[in-house]
């Protein structure tokens, strides 16, 4: 009987990326035998190994080649990416059924496609061709025979659109899809001009499991004390202040994923754990402070007190989300705004969740649609 498959960056050593794969295979496989096709393209593969040659990497300026470089060849970030890897490994192992044959390119791949009815692409940046250096056939299968439903869901293109270096070639791959939804409104603002489908926008996989299945899998650290999780993507001065100040007026210490000392109160870095233990930090942390989209989704799932920081170039995600669930009171862009948010405050999040169930529902309705299931 020919299955389900899912094409995303399952393959990357990045929280996000693996449990919004993890989401969506638990939600498939609710109705249907789904695997993850092993796709593994060396643009992406190249930044995940342990020794990095940033030199086979695409689209890097020189200057980040050789600050990648740099940070690849010190032994203790070696041995730092060693037991990530590893860890991330167990969890793939235990909690995603991948196909037997890896690929690495269409061409590998294209006598395969007929083992699926319908392949789901998405969720993640997997039609940015900017993040690939070209129009990945792979992610677009615009190959092989046409009775393979393609399906994507929550995809995304990385940017408001698509340059024009890409742009002919992106209209006639996009354009095989049967049914097409995407992860931001401005990714469904753009791609509706160029197809003929209806497009539509639905949550990152990660939200449509509740609760009780994130803690069902989850892995407690060892730490036996309270503490603010510090889900912190990028080092600016206004996290630093802020992360410092908040620690000093709840009197909690710091368990951050930066390996940096710039917390006064840091007691631990999690940047070597794997899915299950991060999962573990969020349900019992004490407090969340997060510049991360995938932290400030965990922190609204877990119900825990938190502030989002928004990324100085991937803000707008977190915040149109904390927007669409009435929680921008959460967002924090300096120290000084700690007092109006009143930090200390439990949060309610009754209305949040009644939004995101009916989100969620919409979302689950294209999904059923779209796989016929």
């Amino acid at each position: 009987m020919r299955k389900i498959g899912i094409l995303t960056y399952h393959f990357a050593d990045n929280f996000g990326a693996v449990l919004q794969c993890y989401a969506l295979k638990e939600v498939i496989s609710e109705y249907e035998e789904v695997e993850i096709i092993d796709y593994k393209p060396e643009y992406i593969n190249n930044m995940h190994k342990v020794i990095v040659n940033p030199f086979k990497i695409k689209n890097l300026t020189v200057y980040n080649k050789f600050k990648l470089l740099v940070k690849h060849i010190l032994p203790l970030n070696i041995y730092r990416t060693t037991v990530k890897k590893m860890n991330f490994m167990k969890f793939r192992k235990k909690e995603l059924p991948l196909s037997e044959k890896t690929f690495k390119n269409a061409e590998s791949f294209i006598k395969k496609i007929e083992d699926y009815r319908c392949i789901v692409v998405g969720s993640d940046q997997v039609w940015n061709p900017e993040l690939q250096g070209e129009i990945d056939k792979m992610y677009f299968l615009n190959f092989g025979k046409k009775y393979v439903k393609r399906v994507s869901y929550a995809a995304s293109i990385g940017k408001p659109e698509v340059s024009e270096k890409y742009l002919n070639d992106f209209i006639k791959s996009i354009n095989k899809f049967d049914a097409i939804s995407v992860r931001e409104e401005r990714s469904e603002r753009f791609i509706s001009k160029i197809v003929e489908n209806k497009v539509e926008v639905t949550l990152d996989p990660t939200l449509l499991l509740d609760k009780s299945r994130w803690v069902s899998i989850s892995e407690p650290a060892d730490i036996k004390q309270e503490y603010i999780l510090v889900y912190d993507l990028e080092n600016t001065n206004d996290i630093t202040e802020i992360v410092n100040e908040l620690s000093n007026k709840l009197k909690l210490p710091v368990v951050t994923y930066s390996n940096k000392n710039i917390y006064h109160n840091k007691v631990e870095s999690f940047s070597n754990y794997g899915p299950a233990k991060f999962l573990g930090l969020f349900k019992d942390a004490s407090y969340v402070v997060t510049n991360s989209f995938h932290g400030t989704v965990f922190s609204v799932i877990f119900e825990k007190k938190f502030i989002t920081i928004p990324h100085t170039t991937r803000g707008n995600r977190m915040e149109d989300f904390l927007y669409k669930l009435n929680l921008e009171g959460r967002i924090v862009k300096e120290k000084n705004d700690l007092e109006s948010v009143n930090y200390k405050d439990n949060i309610n999040f009754s209305i949040p969740n009644k939004i995101l169930e009916c989100e969620k529902e919409k979302s689950l309705s294209y999904l059923k649609k779209s796989l016929e299931i």
